[in-house]
């Protein structure tokens, strides 16, 4: 009986051991910033602007806080898809991205009044809403805060901090 509880000891220990054990092709990867905005229809139109910009190797690797458009804040400077982003010149495109992001993760908290310098040496300035306390970056409001990726944070913003020129 000794051995029989001796041998069930071994083999309930080796399975719980053998089964608990993670292969790298089943641990599940946190997206990139990239990904995030590619895998979600409310950013299709920021996304298209990345491409456009040929940005989505840069904001798959660094660490950033994006304040990302929606497609709806997109919308409200007349950019809703594809045909407007290509009829700005690219390096346009590319600066206005640029104006989006900090080069660190900053998230929603973290926040303070005072100014953030955008990784094209814009300054954005940050405020708060006496009203009921929400982050404002260059007056426009923070919708969705602190959208995690692998590479840093997304905070959402109701418009564009500048326009595409």
């Amino acid at each position: 009986m000794k051995k029989y509880l001796f041998g069930n000891f071994f083999v309930i220990g080796g399975l719980l051991f053998f089964s608990c054990s993670e292969k790298e092709q089943d641990i599940v990867k946190a997206k990139s910033i990239t990904e995030v905005i590619s895998s979600n229809p409310e950013f299709s139109t920021l996304y298209s602007i990345i491409q456009y910009a040929d940005m989505s190797d840069t904001l798959s690797v660094g660490t950033f806080t994006m304040f990302a458009p929606s497609n709806t804040a997109l919308e409200k400077v007349k950019i809703s898809g594809t045909s407007e982003i290509t009829k700005i010149p690219k390096d346009s495109v590319k600066k206005f991205i640029k104006q989006h992001l900090i080069s660190k993760k900053i998230v929603y908290s973290e926040l303070s009044t005072g100014q953030l310098l955008s990784i094209s040496k814009q300054k954005l300035t940050v405020t708060k809403d006496s009203d009921n306390n929400d982050i404002l970056v260059n007056s426009n409001r923070v919708v969705t805060k602190d959208v995690n990726a692998s590479n840093g944070i997304l905070q959402v913003i109701d418009s564009v901090l500048v326009k595409i020129k």
